[in-house]
């Protein structure tokens, strides 16, 4: 497997958009495709700075990706950093995909002096997260839960 940024990558911009438009978006009625497609071409110009997004690929496959951004939900203001748009293909889904690309985001996070780091994720998952030291916050509805890292803590 392979980890690089966006940015090295962009033509796969639309293919990540339709992931995640099929996955969150489509529940959303104001959503559309070029919305979604708008927001990760945002994301993939930086190779430091957030917002970013970092890819995998399996041989020359695109099998996942994952965001460092910025306040990521409207409700928390006050929570700056944020990881998110942690999305695997179902191909290549219980093959350390999600792990790999969760430790190059947190390792880039450490790296720019980042001590709170946050993200959204349905109770299926709080278990993986949990495994790299994010703790639940909020239930911000039922089985969507607001979680925290604080990177001095680990």
């Amino acid at each position: 497997m392979n980890i690089c940024l966006l940015a090295e990558h962009p033509q796969y911009c639309p293919e990540i958009a339709q992931w995640y438009f099929d996955e969150w978006a489509c529940l959303s009625p104001h959503a559309s495709i070029e919305r979604v497609i708008a927001d990760v071409i945002a994301k993939s110009h930086s190779k430091s700075l957030l917002p970013l997004s970092y890819i995998a690929f399996s041989d020359t496959t695109l099998a996942g990706v994952a965001e460092l951004k910025y306040r990521e939900h409207k409700g928390y203001p006050d929570y700056e950093h944020w990881l998110g748009g942690v999305f695997v293909s179902p191909n290549y889904r219980r093959q350390g995909v999600a792990k790999a690309l969760i430790t190059k985001a947190l390792h880039h996070a450490d790296g720019l002096g980042i001590r709170y780091l946050y993200l959204q994720t349905e109770d299926k998952n709080r278990i993986l997260y949990q495994q790299f030291g994010f703790h639940p916050l909020h239930e911000t509805e039922p089985g969507i839960f607001i979680m925290m890292r604080d990177c001095f803590e680990i």
